[in-house]
């Protein structure tokens, strides 16, 4: 795939180390490039995609990506009407600026380090605060295309309140991610459990403690991980289990204990619910 290039200069009227603005339709940057600047995109209206490495997001309003220096990216406008702030500055602008501010200092080094390999191909700004970043956005392009006196540091002023509230979403996104792999490395653990443990009385209550969850956080993240709700899964796979042991040659009564129904006529119940079957007519059909 050829990567094209780009350099701060490539916009018309950019800075030595910084430049913004307001675009609909960039050509140039729906093909794969890198360059050597911080790139944030602020979505004000519309819908695009943001491919970066192996991944990809869909971004409607509100929604931002930023990308540090060297990493290969594009976008596709999904929509004629799509608009966005695109503001790009070297990394001695914000050297320059404010050294002082742990949190965006940890943030640029975060997407610099290692970890670079799973920077968020967007994060979403929440509802309140995303009319503050527009008029943000705003004012710094307007000192931009403007000569007012002490352009550049309130410029810098804002480029640093912005990355600061950047700073926070993007951290509390990436930390949810981490919380859900953590969450679904749980239902795996759990999955393995019931299969395990099929004939004792496995209960929605027992599994969520086991994974350390509430009750409701436990029902989600299982929903997404396996596809079913943890009721529909535990009786799909009882029966599931329960024809591999009839067509065993299993007695009925013995499959009803191994599959963790307490009484037969549960069992029955189910079985006929998820087959259209009762278990004695399959046990019929399989000799």
């Amino acid at each position: 795939m050829d990567i094209k290039q780009f350099v701060l200069s490539y916009y018309k009227n950019a800075t030595q180390n910084f430049y913004i603005e307001k675009l609909s339709h960039p050509t140039e940057a729906q093909k794969p490039h890198k360059h050597p600047y911080y790139q944030v995109y602020f979505m004000l209206k519309g819908i695009i995609k943001h491919y970066v490495k192996n991944e990809n997001a869909t971004l409607i309003a509100g929604d931002v990506f930023i990308v540090p220096p060297s990493i290969p990216h594009y976008i596709r406008v999904c929509d004629k009407n799509s608009e966005f702030y695109t503001l790009s500055f070297m990394p001695e602008f914000i050297a320059t600026s404010e050294k002082d501010n742990k949190l965006i200092l940890d943030f640029l080094y975060y997407l610099n380090s290692a970890t670079k390999d799973n920077i968020l191909p967007k994060f979403s700004i929440p509802h309140a605060d995303q009319v503050f970043c527009q008029s943000v956005l705003y004012r710094i392009s307007n000192e931009f295309n403007g000569n007012n006196t002490g352009k550049e540091e309130l410029i810098k002023a804002y480029v640093n309140t912005l990355l600061s509230l950047f700073a926070r979403y993007y951290f509390q996104q990436k930390q949810t991610d981490i919380s859900f792999e953590l969450n679904r490395t749980s239902i795996l653990h759990c999955l393995e459990y019931i299969k395990n443990h099929l004939d004792e009385n496995v209960t929605l209550i027992d599994m969520a403690k086991k994974s350390a969850m509430s009750k409701s956080n436990f029902c989600k993240v299982f929903r997404s991980v396996s596809g079913k709700s943890f009721n529909n899964f535990m009786n799909e796979y009882r029966i599931e289990k329960a024809k591999e042991l009839i067509i065993l040659n299993e007695k009925l009564t013995t499959v009803c204990r191994i599959c963790g129904y307490n009484d037969f006529s549960t069992f029955y119940r189910n079985f006929k619910k998820y087959t259209g079957i009762s278990p004695t007519e399959f046990k019929k059909n399989t000799k």
